[in-house]
């Protein structure tokens, strides 16, 4: 009984492992993705989105261009990321980021569909909580 006992607190234990792993990831991700569109490489920032929606071109470069400068220009380019936490649900992953802005402080929350894919980002500014969306 015992060393059922034990396999199952193992099984639950790498599971717990192997879901926080994932999270790790994502939340590697959600950084290389704020650093491109930060840094104006918004070829790369595509790169980690979902290809249904470069395909259908619903996102492009130019479309993230255009979002990203309209928030840098009110609040300025990102300096640091302070915390980062997670959120999933069956279908989704919310990554919410807490970061250091030219003006302030900002709210960032990625969405990762179920294949690790981007599939929108929030952004509200401490000031005025009024989502920018991309």
């Amino acid at each position: 009984m015992k060393v059922k006992i034990l396999l199952l607190n193992l099984f639950i234990t790498s599971t717990s492992l192997f879901s926080y792993a994932q999270s790790i990831d994502k939340i590697k991700v959600n950084k290389e993705y704020l650093n491109a569109l930060n840094n104006g490489n918004y070829v790369k920032a595509c790169e980690f989105m979902d290809t249904d929606l470069i395909e259908k071109k619903q996102v492009t470069p130019k479309k993230l261009e255009k979002v990203w400068t309209k928030f840098a220009s009110k609040y300025g380019k990102l300096i640091d990321i302070d915390s980062t936490e997670t959120s999933s649900t069956a279908k989704t992953t919310d990554i919410y980021t807490y970061a250091k802005l030219d003006n302030g402080t900002a709210f960032l929350v990625t969405t990762f569909d179920k294949n690790d894919r981007i599939i929108g980002i929030h952004a509200y500014h401490k000031k005025r909580y009024k989502a920018e969306q991309g």
